[in-house]
């Protein structure tokens, strides 16, 4: 049985960023795959830390401190993790980034890989940064749906296999099509 871990999911919710643990749970199912909620990083196959804002991201900073070796252990390894906004910001040191302020950029941007997504940033972080399934990225809102790329490396890193069905993949041109 996979396991999923979501921090403080109603609060690191910016733009609807735990749609992406919905789509998740939609594939697997579909896949026939079951799944429970973790209650620990540690013991999860997939981990989303969604976007919060500043005043969130100071009162939960303590706790999220105490995320930085797992998540560092995830990195290392690949393993199936979702950083977005914020929480990518935020443990951009633990992954070996360094970044600067810069002028906020606010707007659908499609990065040189490909990857297609809101950007609300002012760090000069790379827009999406990936190492197998471990994916931290600025694009806000349920990325993994826009972006089937991202989504296969989450899914395959969980089952060994994705399949979309055929609806999903028209519903990704579709939503893809609107707003690139």
């Amino acid at each position: 049985m996979i396991k999923l871990f979501s921090f403080e999911p109603y609060y690191f919710n910016n733009n609807g960023d735990q749609g992406n643990l919905e789509v998740v749970e939609f594939l697997l199912t579909e896949q026939g795959i079951r799944f429970k909620e973790s209650v620990t990083i540690e013991d999860a196959d997939f981990v989303l830390i969604g976007d919060a804002s500043k005043a969130v991201m100071e009162e939960y900073s303590k706790q999220l401190g105490k995320l930085h070796k797992p998540i560092a252990a995830r990195y290392k390894q690949g393993l199936p993790t979702l950083l977005v906004g914020s929480a990518y910001e935020f443990f951009a040191e633990t992954l070996g980034l360094q970044y600067r302020q810069q002028t906020r950029e606010s707007k659908f941007v499609t990065t040189q890989d490909g990857y297609f997504g809101y950007r609300n940033s002012d760090k000069t972080l790379p827009a999406c940064f990936v190492k197998d399934a471990f994916v931290a990225t600025s694009l806000f809102g349920p990325v993994l749906i826009k972006n089937p790329e991202l989504l296969e490396r989450i899914i395959t890193g969980l089952s060994g296999k994705l399949n979309l069905p055929k609806t999903v993949i028209e519903l990704i041109e579709t939503i893809r099509s609107q707003n690139g």
